[in-house]
């Protein structure tokens, strides 16, 4: 590919990319931006397979042997390793290559196998009684993907029916518009709704009136940031306990990583901030790197990431995978994956006071009110916390006297 010129502009470099791959603009943007806007180099890792140098070879028909392949299966590429491959969690995958390189991580059938209907909404909802439901605080966070216009309305109706199907106490949403805001304001009346600006689009989060009792909000703006971004704070309580909600959108594009990951650095900041008696938690389309995190040295030891906390489970890891959802096009063999949307807490200070206890993604069917596409490109996340029951019966107790 030496005769391909590696100095466009971006937009010529989008064009040039998704004409020779046949991909959607965003698919473009994304393998570009991976390896700074370097055409010759995103050809390479769209069309090649990995090799003990880090990039691919032309993919062929399959291999021979023991280990058979189809030229039908899919192959996995993760794009967090191009530029820190001993510092991520994940790794290139391809046609034969057995085990990954992380001993921890699952194998490449193992994440073919993965079958996305199992962390799916329920067929019937099961409805917690009253008193279940005071010992629990569920938590929703999705990317609603509003800048793709295409199915917009009916692609926001379906995500408010999958959201209600599950009856969260806390939603956090990314991508809104203001269309979608009125759709999601008409359909959760029984929320508190707040929004973080009125531009193109921005983050929102919904709080239960029932279970959540809003005190107050603020929204900091990221002042350096090129795309308005911005985090969304609310104040409240529940189970009489106080809570900090944090929802936030950040730097996308791999060319912005540095001022995405100050982004994220002043989130930890805030958490860390907040009074020791409220339990925090942050959750959103954070547009992460494995490597941008551990670069920064990780998150603070007193804040913990919730996927983690529930044993990283593998069908609730990359949920923006273009390996199941189908939303972007992309012609050729390679998808991407990345784990972009993220859940952190940090416990009260005196006292844990709520255990996450399940983490999976909703939002994994296609509609046909929707013309047969998913609700968004990205999946939608589901976190259920238990309270601490020890300490409800302390406050109980005092309530009485």
């Amino acid at each position: 590919m030496s005769s391909v010129p590696t100095t466009f502009s971006k937009e010529e470099a989008c064009m040039q990319f998704s004409s020779i791959t046949n991909c959607d603009v965003s698919v473009s943007e994304f393998f570009l931006s991976e390896v700074e806007w370097n055409l010759e180099r995103a050809l390479q890792v769209y069309f090649d397979q990995p090799t003990a140098g880090g990039y691919p070879q032309q993919r062929g028909s399959g291999t021979t042997g023991d280990n058979k392949q189809t030229s039908s299966e899919v192959e996995i590429i993760d794009l967090e390793t191009i530029d820190s491959p001993q510092t991520s969690s994940t790794c290139f995958l391809g046609p034969g290559q057995g085990e990954p390189c992380n001993p921890r991580a699952p194998t490449l059938q193992d994440k073919l196998e993965s079958n996305v209907t199992e962390s799916t909404y329920p067929k019937e909802t099961k409805h917690q009684t009253t008193a279940d439901k005071s010992k629990s605080l569920k938590l929703v966070t999705w990317n609603l993907d509003g800048l793709d216009e295409k199915n917009l309305y009916s692609r926001t109706t379906v995500a408010c029916d999958v959201i209600q199907c599950h009856e969260p106490d806390v939603v956090f949403l990314q991508e809104v518009t203001p269309s979608t805001w009125e759709v999601i304001n008409q359909r959760f009346t029984n929320y508190v709704c707040l929004q973080s600006n009125e531009l193109l689009y921005f983050n929102a989060m919904l709080l239960s009136k029932r279970a959540v009792q809003y005190k107050s909000h603020y929204v900091e703006s990221f002042e350096t940031s090129q795309m308005g971004r911005n985090l969304l704070v609310a104040h409240c309580t529940v189970n009489q306990l106080p809570f900090q909600f944090m929802t936030s959108h950040l730097e996308s594009m791999k060319e912005h990583r540095g001022e995405r990951v100050w982004q994220l650095m002043r989130c930890f900041d805030v958490m860390k901030q907040a009074d020791g008696n409220r339990v925090v938690i942050f959750g959103g389309d954070l547009n992460l790197r494995d490597p941008e995190l551990s670069g920064m040295g990780g998150q603070p030891a007193e804040i913990d990431d919730v996927w983690e906390l529930c044993g990283r489970p593998i069908d609730a890891k990359f949920s923006w995978d273009l390996v199941k959802n189908t939303n972007l096009q992309m012609g050729g063999p390679f998808k991407p994956r990345c784990r972009f949307d993220r859940v952190y807490i940090r416990q009260s200070g005196w006292r844990h006071t709520v255990k996450p206890t399940a983490f999976k993604f909703i939002g994994t069917e296609k509609s046909t009110a929707a013309d047969n596409r998913y609700p968004s490109d990205h999946w939608g996340i589901l976190t259920e916390f238990q309270f601490n029951a020890s300490l409800l019966y302390d406050l109980e107790i005092q309530s009485l006297d």
